[in-house]
């Protein structure tokens, strides 16, 4: 909603301390159907001033849709009915995860070499992984699918999610988990090991104090 409003003295007004009235005026857009342009603001503005000796004064406010998230997709990687458009199945011990081929390759270099270049697995329906854990594989899947029942990067799941990032080089998700742990209030020993096994140098360097104190204190124990 936009909202203009001019201020009206009164004819017998006489201290400035004295609140003016307002004389208001709303332009309302629609988000879900309609553009606002910033350049429509200032037109419909311009056009309110030249009909009104005072400056306008434009307040803009939005909206939220409490009913927002329910139009976003929420998969269940676990069930075919529940992951629309896949095309490939990823057995990982024995769980079964249903996905979409285009969708891993855009996120993964692995995947992309995997299904779009000359290995066996090109024309697959079913892909067995290796030394996956499939709960860790169902985090990194939500990340990648537009899904209002998107994961959250915490503590529970960040070095389980980094290792399999780093393993099919899915490089933004990486980024997410390395910028999970370089701000991180409370570094821990496990960012320093982990940024040392896969090369972070920032998080390297701000867990690194938490990492010799800690050694410290084990030692003097």
């Amino acid at each position: 909603m936009i909202r203009m409003k001019k201020s009206i003295k009164d004819q017998d007004q006489t201290t400035e301390s004295e609140t003016p009235n307002y004389e208001i005026i709303e332009l309302q857009k629609s988000f879900e159907t309609e553009e606002l342009r910033f350049s429509d603001i200032l037109k419909r503005s311009e056009i309110f001033e030249e009909n009104h000796e005072s400056p306008v004064e434009i307040t803009l406010m939005m909206e939220t849709f409490e009913n927002s998230l329910e139009k976003v997709p929420k998969f269940d990687f676990k069930e075919k009915s529940g992951s629309p458009k896949s095309d490939v199945i990823l057995n990982i011990d024995g769980v079964k995860l249903y996905a979409n081929k285009i969708l891993l390759a855009i996120h993964s270099k692995v995947f992309d070499s995997m299904f779009y270049s000359e290995f066996v697995e090109k024309n697959q329906t079913e892909i067995i992984l290796e030394d996956d854990d499939p709960e860790d594989f169902i985090e990194i899947l939500k990340l990648i699918y537009p899904s209002a029942g998107s994961t959250i990067i915490q503590e529970s799941n960040v070095e389980g999610i980094y290792k399999l990032a780093d393993k099919y080089f899915m490089t933004h998700v990486m980024f997410q988990c390395e910028h999970f742990m370089e701000t991180s209030k409370d570094y821990s020993v496990r960012d320093w090991l982990v940024a040392e096994k896969y090369d972070v140098p920032e998080l390297m360097k701000k867990s690194k104090p938490t990492f010799v104190r800690q050694l410290a204190e084990s030692i003097d124990f």
